[in-house]
């Protein structure tokens, strides 16, 4: 799966976090940055000699296509964190990512952004003619907590979202964070 999307239309649900330590672990060949904040850009601007990673940060759709369209046929990999909120190159990274990856809390506020970005799945499907799957993992949750039934009650309506069994807590996720 050479392109890997990390996207939710929702701020603070843990993209950038989760995608720092996914880059560091998986070594794709390029990055994106598709916040307006470029989080991703400055933290791994920060790792020391020898050990940097790549970041792009095309400001059009068809530079993030231009960008995308060299990992469609070969097996390296391109990891896009996207930006806290619904835009033209999100919705481009989803529609040509192999992979699509969602962080989530167990909150009010995320469920609304996932049944929000559920929606957005289903017209970026209908514009490719084709059906997006996306995989929530959660995060930042407290590594205590073991059931999830407010988040888990959501997802027999979702078409287009899948939770995972994956689990990131809070302090394994700002940990991981301090060391990039």
């Amino acid at each position: 799966m050479p392109i890997i999307a990390n996207a939710h239309p929702k701020g603070g649900a843990g993209k950038t976090t989760t995608s720092i330590n996914l880059i560091g672990e998986i070594c794709p060949k390029d990055s994106v940055d598709l916040d307006a904040h470029t989080g991703l850009s400055i933290i791994l601007g920060l790792r020391e000699e020898g050990k940097q990673i790549s970041v792009k940060v095309p400001t059009t759709a068809d530079e993030l296509i231009e960008l995308m369209k060299p990992y469609k046929d070969n097996d390296e990999i391109l990891f896009i964190d996207c930006g806290g909120f619904d835009s033209d190159l999100t919705r481009t990274a989803v529609a040509f990512a192999d992979c699509v990856i969602v962080p989530s809390k167990d909150s009010l506020t995320e469920r609304i952004g996932l049944m929000h970005f559920e929606q957005v799945l289903e017209e970026v499907s209908a514009i490719m003619d084709t059906e997006i799957t996306a995989h929530v993992y959660l995060c930042k949750v407290n590594p205590n907590k073991k059931n999830f039934p407010k988040l888990e009650a959501i997802f027999p309506d979702l078409k287009h979202l899948k939770l995972m069994k994956s689990r990131i807590s809070v302090s394994y996720t700002h940990l991981r964070a301090h060391e990039t």
